[in-house]
């Protein structure tokens, strides 16, 4: 099983700074993930960058 990560980094809010705008993304997940301590982790989780935009996804996967 993996927890897998994926972000779209070809918008507006990732030319001004990539580094700075992915710290953001990821920081909320950790958040998102804590949060769910009483909900179920298997459910994907939509990631958003600053201006609000959908980025990506994260969730836990089988293998392949």
């Amino acid at each position: 099983m993996k927890y897998r990560i994926e972000i779209d980094c070809d918008n507006d809010a990732f030319q001004e700074g990539l580094e700075y705008e992915l710290s953001q993304i990821l920081h909320d997940l950790c958040g998102r993930i804590y949060g769910r301590v009483h909900t179920d982790i298997e459910d994907a989780v939509t990631l958003y960058d600053t201006n609000g935009n959908r980025v990506g996804q994260a969730q836990l996967v089988e293998d392949e």
